[in-house]
């Protein structure tokens, strides 16, 4: 299925709460852009204002002899439409996601896992081992790579 949401990752989380609230801005407030965007041309004269009274958050567009546009919500209202419907997709994300602590234990007879899932490196020492020095590279053809010296060989 290609819209599973227990296969996003957190950056398809952001991208989709950043395009929901791109889109609500330009639906919301199109209009609004557009007239202001009009009073910014040469020769055009007007004003914006935003008034927040009582709860209430009033924006206004006005023109030389008209007003363009004006839009008026409550303070909760504003609130939950920024803010609900990404927590509410967070949300249904989270529980899509397989929980941790549900993975089912080895059985018996099955193969164990592999040293790289322990965290011991498969060579029998560590790449960088504590206590390790960096060291010039020996050939100058290579510059900016590192070897390390282990001070237990």
């Amino acid at each position: 299925m290609a819209f599973a949401l227990s296969r996003w990752r957190p950056r398809h989380l952001l991208l989709t709460w950043g395009a929901y609230w791109v889109a609500l801005v330009l639906l919301a407030l199109g209009p609004a852009l557009q007239a202001i965007w009009r009073l910014t041309r040469p020769g055009e004269h007007g004003s914006v204002s935003a008034d927040l009274e009582d709860g209430l958050l009033r924006f206004t567009v006005i023109g030389e002899n008209a007003t363009l546009w004006t839009g008026s919500a409550p303070l909760g209202t504003l609130a939950l439409w920024i803010a609900g419907p990404p927590l509410l997709l967070w949300l249904v994300w989270l529980l899509s996601r397989p929980w941790r602590g549900a993975r089912p234990e080895r059985a018996p007879g099955t193969a164990a896992p592999s040293p790289l899932a322990k965290g011991t490196p498969t060579s029998g020492r560590a790449l960088n081992p504590p206590g390790a020095e960096p060291v010039t590279p020996a050939r100058p053809d290579r510059q900016g790579a590192r070897q390390w010296r282990d001070p237990a060989v």
